[in-house]
């Protein structure tokens, strides 16, 4: 079970990597390539699993690294209002997790325009990140990984084709707490609306608009008194 709240049939977990120091370093080598859309001054992992990923990096580029609690999204460390930063993430579906992390930024006066990602899952995350302007950058999605697990013999084309099939059917995965937008149904003229009216007077009024906004198109936009 995602955060999304969707059920997944592959879950990819990056947490083992804090066991692996040479991959783990390889992984933010990597996100530190990816070019961010501006320059940064500090670095914000998502936490928990993204925590060691932006510590790694902080490091290997010199840059300040912010820590936001996983709690009540309080900010440690010191920083200056006006500072761009570049948050950092394992993987991303709906981008929720991303955007729990920016709030608090933002109220102190952050910048915050792009998130680097290891795997983007490919459900509506990077479009919900770029709604709220955060451009994502990702060192590859999925789609990507699947090929080369399939690639690795670390799983079979049943499950891929699975896989590819939950993809498709779930693109745009919303942010939890926020409905989608439903699109708003046309509105009835007041002809419609009166060949619809089941009281008599009902009907005559909407009748009488009908014929007043008529003659107020005739007369391009002017009532004729």
């Amino acid at each position: 079970m995602l955060k999304s709240g969707i059920t997944s049939p592959i879950y990819l977990d990056l947490r083992v990597l804090v066991s692996h120091p040479r991959l783990l370093a390889s992984v933010a080598s990597l996100l530190r390539a990816l070019p961010p859309t501006r320059p940064y001054d500090l670095l914000c992992g998502v936490p928990y699993t993204a925590l060691p990923f932006a510590a790694v990096l902080s490091v290997a580029a010199a840059v300040p690294m912010l820590l936001s609690r996983y709690d009540n999204k309080s900010i440690q460390d010191a920083f200056t209002a006006g500072q761009a930063v570049l948050i950092v993430e394992d993987l991303v579906t709906s981008g929720a997790s991303v955007l729990e992390t920016v709030g608090p930024l933002r109220d102190q006066g952050l910048l915050v325009a792009d998130a680097v990602v290891v795997i983007d899952r490919e459900q509506g995350g990077r479009e919900n990140l770029a709604a709220s302007g955060i451009t994502l950058h990702s060192l590859m999605t999925l789609t990507e990984m699947l090929a080369v697990l399939l690639r690795h013999g670390k799983g079979s084309e049943d499950k891929a084709g699975e896989v590819r099939r939950f993809l498709d059917a779930n693109r745009k995965v919303p942010v939890p707490g926020v409905p989608p937008v439903k699109p708003r149904a046309a509105r009835k003229s007041f002809a419609e609306r009166a060949g619809l009216a089941i009281n008599p007077m009902g009907r005559k009024l909407f009748e009488t608009m009908e014929a007043k906004q008529s003659q107020f198109m005739r007369c391009g936009g002017c009532w004729d008194s």
